[in-house]
């Protein structure tokens, strides 16, 4: 434990003044706690998931008396003390060219209320490991992850849509409507809600009617909902037969070829239709595993 002896020391008789030696500076304005102490009561509630009424009682069998009050009013403080590394956090996550995007109910008991309320922690992680390191002969570096994390009382769109107004970048996230509003002219899906899409609408609706001939190109939907791939076939590559509907066909007929390779599929659900993003499968790479500049092509 480290003892502050505040000292004081008595002027000349002709003054008849007395100096104090300011303190120490302190993370809290005119509070005792120290940056070790505060970093322990906040990573013990929030990464150990220790209560502060439990870390107020292993205070007092070490002789310490610290109230939960005292400890809440700390943990409230400090919220304000790490806001810009917050901010500077989520500059570095939005500075990406690709980030995922989720949301997380966590249970919240406002003041005065009895109910307790669902509300939400939405996660925006940059993450560009899977697919850096040496191309071409050339060194890569990669920048490093990061999580911004926000939290709000419900689930409106409205929350993800403020948080990343400003990002122009990729945007990888599931089948929630609340991110319809983030997407423009890039959209990017997730392989598992893709392909629970497949497996419910497409493959027993589509799969029984498609014909192989001579003339298909094929264009495989790998998935690994289900550790199964599925292939349809596209008719000299302008779109699906008719007899698919009109749900493959118009899609299929904006889609842009990179390659003469096989590509994987993935359907995302935006406005009442299906953008398809592919990618070139000669990689063997998942979609988190390649840099979405190179591979990505928005129709």
């Amino acid at each position: 434990m480290l003892e502050l002896l505040d000292q004081k020391v008595a002027g000349l008789q002709l003054t008849r003044q007395n100096r104090q030696a300011p303190l120490p500076s302190r993370p809290i304005e005119k509070g005792r706690p120290g940056p070790g102490l505060l970093a322990h009561v906040l990573v013990s509630k929030y990464a150990d998931h220790l209560p502060l009424y439990r870390q107020s009682r292993i205070f007092a069998r070490d002789g310490v008396d610290l109230e939960r009050s005292t400890l809440t009013d700390w943990v409230g403080r400090s919220t304000a003390l790490l806001e810009p590394l917050a901010e500077a956090i989520g500059r570095h996550v939005r500075a990406g060219p690709a980030l995922f995007a989720d949301d997380t109910p966590v249970k919240m008991q406002a003041s005065g209320r009895r109910k307790i309320q669902t509300a939400r922690v939405w996660a925006y992680v940059r993450d560009e490991r899977p697919w850096a390191g040496e191309e071409a002969g050339t060194e890569r570096k990669t920048a490093p992850p990061g999580v911004w994390y926000r939290f709000s009382i419900d689930r409106k769109g409205a929350h993800p849509e403020g948080h990343l107004s400003a990002y122009k970048g990729w945007v990888h996230a599931d089948g929630y409507t609340g991110f319809n509003g983030l997407f423009g002219e890039k959209k990017a899906a997730i392989t598992a809600t893709c392909q629970a899409f497949i497996d419910s609408v497409l493959k027993p609706r589509f799969l029984p009617v498609i014909t192989p001939t001579p003339f298909n190109y094929p264009v495989d939907i790998q998935g690994k909902w289900h550790g199964t791939k599925y292939r349809f076939l596209q008719r000299y590559r302008s779109g699906f037969s008719e007899n698919l509907g009109e749900e493959f066909d118009a899609p299929f007929t904006r889609l842009t070829w990179i390659g003469r390779d096989r590509f994987d599929v993935q359907w995302h659900r935006h406005t009442g239709q299906w953008f398809p993003v592919y990618q070139s499968l000669t990689l063997k790479a998942a979609l988190n595993a390649i840099e979405t500049s190179e591979f990505l092509h928005p129709t």
